[in-house]
């Protein structure tokens, strides 16, 4: 029997991973999330006020942005859930019947 074997990762290779999962999904967001994360962690620890403000506003700015886009995405599946995507105006009907002569 065959045994699986995990690979065993590091901490800076597992938030390498959830960053880029994280920037495929929701790039803007999520760039606007972390901005305002480092700025408000900097803010903290030296004693800036004024920068973390700062970073607790770009986070609230990019939950807002995450949640728009999450009920925007939500409205567009309630909207037609079994409708097909057309990417072509409809084509005009072609009368394929067989011609009768008149002659």
């Amino acid at each position: 029997m065959r045994r699986l074997r995990l690979k065993k990762l590091n901490m800076s290779q597992i938030l390498t991973q959830m960053f880029k999962f994280a920037y495929r999904k929701e790039p803007i967001s999520n760039f606007v999330l972390i901005v305002g994360a480092v700025d408000a962690v900097i803010g903290s620890l030296g004693n800036h006020g004024a920068l973390l403000g700062l970073g607790l506003g770009l986070v609230s700015v990019a939950i807002a942005l995450r949640w728009q886009s999450i009920q925007r995405r939500r409205a567009v599946i309630l909207d037609e859930p079994n409708a097909p995507i057309r990417y072509l105006p409809p084509a005009p009907t072609i009368d394929l019947s067989p011609r009768q002569d008149t002659r």
